[in-house]
């Protein structure tokens, strides 16, 4: 028996982060007839919001990655990816450009910077991190996702409907 392959971190993340803004005001999700045919979790797990400045501790931020699917590896490349050395922490995540580096004094964030995978020089400063998750929650269940794509109060518009049935025989096959 072979090993399944599971979604990339990319589409997990933004699967995830559309999941989590459905029914927010002014919220706008665009999808494709195949990608409403997908399953989607019942729940999506909280993403992990980081601030300069933020008290929290390195343990508690290594504990959230690893719940929403992050890898430790020895040097962050992908997106997914998280690396410890000491009170730093690189993390790629899932709906990112660029990973990111966070110095800890304490619990306190430090430092939060923009850095390249390939050169490991940071890029730019930055205020805020989302990280989304990484890997499906193993811990509920799947749905259609047209069942969850339209939650109360929000409107639903179908752009070429005459193109669904077949878009959506298509993803099925």
């Amino acid at each position: 028996a072979g090993a399944e392959v599971g979604l990339s971190p990319h589409i997990v993340g933004q699967r995830a982060r559309a999941q989590g803004t459905l029914g927010r005001p002014g919220t706008v999700v665009v999808v494709s007839a195949p990608a409403l045919a997908e399953p989607v979790p019942t729940a999506a797990d909280e993403p992990l919001a980081l601030e300069l400045g933020q008290e929290v501790t390195l343990d508690a931020v290594l504990d959230h990655l690893a719940l929403l699917g992050y890898q430790r590896v020895d040097q962050v490349e992908e997106r997914g990816d998280m690396s410890v050395r000491g009170g730093i922490l690189d993390v790629y995540p899932s709906t990112a450009d660029m990973p990111a580096r966070i110095e800890f004094f304490g619990d306190e964030i430090d430092s939060l910077r923009a850095f390249s995978p390939f050169t490991q020089r940071t890029i730019r400063p930055i205020t805020r991190l989302v990280a989304w998750g990484a890997a499906e929650p193993t811990d509920t269940g799947f749905t259609d996702a047209t069942s969850r794509v339209a939650p109360s109060g929000a409107a639903l518009v179908r752009l070429a409907p005459a193109e669904h049935a077949g878009a959506l025989r298509a993803a099925r096959e």
